[in-house]
């Protein structure tokens, strides 16, 4: 069960949940790279009557947006986060590949990493805690 799934749905407009998250890259293969061949993340069709250089990718149910911007905005704390079933797992993947997984703090309901893209982009990796573990 992940978080969401243990909140009611906030009155209001209804969300449901997030349909995609866009960053920006100055290097749209590089990127697709990264995305594709170190995260493992699956590239999906991106509509053709964009006039400017990105790529999709499939996260779960959602979708990570690339989008080509040069300069790059300056990079800030925003972030997103992925969630994996099995955190060493995927660290043991990233590290394996190159990619330095700095601890951050666990919370009481996940434990965490996180990478940075090409970009500077900052990524969160987390494992939900099971009952069990909290």
């Amino acid at each position: 069960m992940t978080i969401a799934q243990t909140h009611e749905p906030a009155p209001g407009i209804a969300a449901i949940g997030i349909e995609h998250v866009n960053i920006y890259t100055g290097d749209v293969e590089r990127s697709r790279q990264f995305y594709g061949q170190i995260l493992g993340l699956k590239e999906v069709p991106r509509p053709d009557w964009f006039d400017f250089p990105g790529a999709w990718f499939c996260v779960g149910g959602q979708h990570l947006h690339l989008t080509y911007a040069n300069p790059l905005p300056p990079r800030t704390q925003e972030h997103f986060c992925i969630q994996v079933a099995d955190l060493a797992s995927a660290q043991a993947h990233l590290e394996a590949r190159g990619m330095l997984c700095r601890p951050d703090r666990d919370y009481s309901h996940t434990r965490r990493f996180v990478i940075f893209d090409p970009d500077g982009n900052y990524i969160e990796i987390s494992e939900i805690k099971r009952a069990a573990q909290l």
